[in-house]
């Protein structure tokens, strides 16, 4: 999503940059930043405005009840987004841990091995859920 659209679509919804970026859960800043090109609108952000727009064309009343179960949304979207990636997060440190301790032996044994495995395996099965998760989302 290029600049030019991010615009367009705010002044589609009626809304200032302000009220555009608390609608989104960031500053009047970033909105900014995004219209100007300085920077790109993160992929969890557009997945957001991707669903404010999808409920728009569903239901085009600007309403105070509809504006505000937009807002409920989209912060409920945001919300499993945020515990996703915090869910990655965690994983990657876990990841680095084991990654330390295998740095401090010397050699790698078996028992290390497979364990390595596993967790590797564990890594793949939440990266699905990820994406399962996304695209229930989007």
């Amino acid at each position: 999503m290029n600049s030019l659209e991010i615009k367009k679509i705010r002044n589609s919804l009626g809304l200032n940059q302000s009220k555009f970026g608390k609608m989104l859960g960031v500053s009047m800043r970033a909105v900014q930043t995004w219209e100007s090109g300085e920077r790109n609108m993160p992929e969890s952000t557009m997945l957001l405005l991707n669903k404010i727009i999808d409920t728009q064309n569903v239901s085009n009343k600007h309403t105070p009840t509809n504006e505000a179960n937009y807002l409920i949304k989209s912060l409920e979207d945001k919300e499993k987004i945020i515990k996703l990636l915090e869910g990655t997060i965690t994983m990657q440190e876990q990841l680095n841990k084991m990654q330390e301790k295998i740095n401090e032996n010397a050699t790698v044994n078996y028992h290390t091995s497979i364990t390595l495995t596993d967790f590797r395996d564990e890594m793949k099965a939440f990266c699905s859920k990820i994406d399962k998760k996304l695209n229930q989302i989007s």
